[in-house]
Protein backbone atom coordinates (compact mmCIF):
# COMPACT_ATOMS: atom_id res chain seq x y z
CA UNK A 1 0.00 0.00 0.00
CA UNK A 2 1.18 3.02 -1.24
CA UNK A 3 0.73 6.41 1.09
CA UNK A 4 -1.92 8.15 -0.77
CA UNK A 5 -3.64 5.01 -0.20
CA UNK A 6 -3.41 5.29 3.71
CA UNK A 7 -3.89 8.84 3.40
CA UNK A 8 -7.07 8.08 1.51
CA UNK A 9 -7.97 5.66 3.93
CA UNK A 10 -7.15 7.70 7.08
CA UNK A 11 -9.37 10.81 5.91
CA UNK A 12 -12.60 8.69 4.99
CA UNK A 13 -11.81 7.05 8.53
CA UNK A 14 -11.29 10.75 9.76
CA UNK A 15 -14.37 11.95 7.66
CA UNK A 16 -16.84 8.97 8.45
CA UNK A 17 -15.93 9.53 12.49
CA UNK A 18 -17.06 13.14 12.20
CA UNK A 19 -20.29 12.00 10.24
CA UNK A 20 -20.96 9.01 13.11
CA UNK A 21 -19.97 12.41 15.93
CA UNK A 22 -22.61 14.32 14.05
CA UNK A 23 -25.20 12.03 13.82
CA UNK A 24 -24.58 11.38 17.80
CA UNK A 25 -24.64 15.09 18.39
CA UNK A 26 -27.97 15.75 16.65
CA UNK A 27 -29.18 12.78 17.71
CA UNK A 28 -28.53 13.33 21.13
CA UNK A 29 -29.94 16.96 20.43
CA UNK A 30 -32.98 15.49 19.44
CA UNK A 31 -33.31 13.53 22.27
CA UNK A 32 -32.72 16.66 24.72
CA UNK A 33 -35.78 18.70 22.88
CA UNK A 34 -37.94 15.64 22.99
CA UNK A 35 -37.04 15.14 26.81
CA UNK A 36 -37.55 18.55 27.28
CA UNK A 37 -41.00 18.42 25.66
CA UNK A 38 -41.60 15.34 27.43
CA UNK A 39 -40.85 17.00 30.53
CA UNK A 40 -42.72 20.05 29.64
CA UNK A 41 -46.05 18.14 28.91
CA UNK A 42 -45.59 16.54 32.19
CA UNK A 43 -45.60 19.78 34.32
CA UNK A 44 -48.62 20.50 32.56
CA UNK A 45 -50.26 17.27 33.09
CA UNK A 46 -48.95 17.67 37.07
CA UNK A 47 -50.26 21.11 37.30
CA UNK A 48 -53.83 19.99 35.66
CA UNK A 49 -53.71 16.84 38.19
CA UNK A 50 -52.81 19.59 41.13
CA UNK A 51 -55.54 21.92 40.10
CA UNK A 52 -58.09 18.92 39.93
CA UNK A 53 -56.99 18.08 43.44
CA UNK A 54 -57.33 21.49 44.56
CA UNK A 55 -60.76 21.78 43.48
CA UNK A 56 -61.84 18.34 44.32
CA UNK A 57 -60.60 19.56 47.84
CA UNK A 58 -62.41 22.70 47.53
CA UNK A 59 -65.54 20.61 47.27
CA UNK A 60 -64.82 18.34 50.18
CA UNK A 61 -64.72 21.43 52.25
CA UNK A 62 -67.70 22.82 50.69
CA UNK A 63 -69.68 19.39 51.78
CA UNK A 64 -67.72 18.93 55.21
CA UNK A 65 -69.28 22.43 55.71
CA UNK A 66 -72.44 21.53 54.77
CA UNK A 67 -72.39 18.26 56.51
CA UNK A 68 -71.62 20.93 59.58
CA UNK A 69 -74.48 23.18 59.22
CA UNK A 70 -76.79 20.31 58.55
CA UNK A 71 -75.74 18.70 61.81
CA UNK A 72 -76.12 22.54 63.40
CA UNK A 73 -80.13 22.63 62.28
CA UNK A 74 -80.66 18.63 63.50
CA UNK A 75 -78.93 20.11 67.05
CA UNK A 76 -81.68 22.75 66.44
CA UNK A 77 -84.32 20.88 65.66
CA UNK A 78 -83.57 18.83 68.49
CA UNK A 79 -83.24 21.03 71.29
CA UNK A 80 -87.03 22.97 69.42
CA UNK A 81 -88.56 19.54 69.84
CA UNK A 82 -87.40 19.61 73.38
CA UNK A 83 -88.64 23.07 73.46
CA UNK A 84 -92.24 21.79 72.35
CA UNK A 85 -92.29 18.65 74.50
CA UNK A 86 -91.42 20.29 77.77
CA UNK A 87 -94.26 23.16 76.53
CA UNK A 88 -96.34 20.73 75.73
CA UNK A 89 -95.74 19.10 79.25
CA UNK A 90 -96.16 22.23 80.78
CA UNK A 91 -99.59 22.99 79.14
CA UNK A 92 -100.77 19.22 79.96
CA UNK A 93 -99.78 20.07 84.00
CA UNK A 94 -101.96 23.65 83.47
CA UNK A 95 -104.97 21.59 81.88
CA UNK A 96 -104.83 19.41 85.02
CA UNK A 97 -104.48 22.24 87.74
CA UNK A 98 -107.16 23.83 85.66
CA UNK A 99 -109.85 20.67 85.71
CA UNK A 100 -108.45 20.26 89.47
CA UNK A 101 -109.54 23.92 90.28
CA UNK A 102 -112.93 23.56 88.19
CA UNK A 103 -113.77 19.97 90.29
CA UNK A 104 -113.45 22.15 93.51
CA UNK A 105 -115.24 24.89 92.25
CA UNK A 106 -118.25 22.45 91.15
CA UNK A 107 -117.95 20.60 94.38
CA UNK A 108 -117.98 23.63 96.10
CA UNK A 109 -121.18 24.71 94.29
CA UNK A 110 -122.62 21.54 94.67
CA UNK A 111 -122.14 21.99 98.53
CA UNK A 112 -123.43 25.09 98.65
CA UNK A 113 -126.69 24.06 96.72
CA UNK A 114 -127.05 21.38 98.95
CA UNK A 115 -126.91 23.69 102.07
CA UNK A 116 -128.83 25.83 100.32
CA UNK A 117 -131.55 23.34 100.00
CA UNK A 118 -131.31 22.36 103.42
CA UNK A 119 -132.03 25.94 104.47
CA UNK A 120 -134.77 26.84 101.89
CA UNK A 121 -138.20 25.51 103.30
CA UNK A 122 -139.52 24.56 100.17
CA UNK A 123 -137.10 22.10 99.40
CA UNK A 124 -137.64 18.62 101.23
CA UNK A 125 -133.99 16.89 101.84
CA UNK A 126 -133.77 13.53 102.69
CA UNK A 127 -130.47 11.58 103.83
CA UNK A 128 -128.79 11.86 100.39
CA UNK A 129 -129.05 15.54 100.81
CA UNK A 130 -131.56 15.63 97.48
CA UNK A 131 -133.61 17.51 97.37
CA UNK A 132 -137.18 17.26 96.16
CA UNK A 133 -140.07 20.13 96.37
CA UNK A 134 -143.10 20.20 98.74
CA UNK A 135 -145.74 19.88 96.45
CA UNK A 136 -148.85 22.77 97.02
CA UNK A 137 -146.38 25.57 97.29
CA UNK A 138 -145.61 28.15 95.25
CA UNK A 139 -143.14 28.20 93.11
CA UNK A 140 -141.35 31.87 94.12
CA UNK A 141 -144.00 33.63 91.87
CA UNK A 142 -144.34 31.08 89.03
CA UNK A 143 -147.81 29.96 90.18
CA UNK A 144 -147.00 25.85 90.48
CA UNK A 145 -150.51 24.43 91.48
CA UNK A 146 -151.65 21.16 92.70
CA UNK A 147 -152.35 19.58 89.24
CA UNK A 148 -149.95 17.27 87.39
CA UNK A 149 -149.41 19.44 84.26
CA UNK A 150 -145.11 20.03 83.57
CA UNK A 151 -144.01 23.31 84.36
CA UNK A 152 -141.92 25.19 82.45
CA UNK A 153 -138.86 24.22 84.49
CA UNK A 154 -139.78 20.31 84.19
CA UNK A 155 -136.69 18.23 82.63
CA UNK A 156 -134.81 20.82 83.52
CA UNK A 157 -132.37 18.73 85.59
CA UNK A 158 -131.74 20.49 88.74
CA UNK A 159 -133.83 18.54 91.30
CA UNK A 160 -136.03 21.93 91.89
CA UNK A 161 -133.12 23.92 93.31
CA UNK A 162 -132.47 27.43 92.65
CA UNK A 163 -129.50 27.57 89.69
CA UNK A 164 -127.53 30.36 88.47
CA UNK A 165 -128.88 30.84 84.94
CA UNK A 166 -125.84 32.44 83.35
CA UNK A 167 -123.32 30.33 81.68
CA UNK A 168 -120.78 32.28 82.50
CA UNK A 169 -120.66 32.30 86.16
CA UNK A 170 -118.35 29.86 87.73
CA UNK A 171 -119.16 30.98 91.54
CA UNK A 172 -122.58 30.62 93.06
CA UNK A 173 -123.59 34.29 94.14
CA UNK A 174 -123.59 35.20 97.75
CA UNK A 175 -126.37 37.04 99.41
Amino acid sequence: MDTSQIIWIVVAVVVLLIIIGLIAYFAKKKNKAKQLERQEADRRRAADIRQSAQATELGAREREAQAHRVQVDAEQADIEAERARMEADRMRQEAETRAADAKGIREEASNRLREADEVDPDVNTDKRGRGDRKSGHDDHGRGASHDDRPGPDAGRGDEGRHVARDADERRPRES
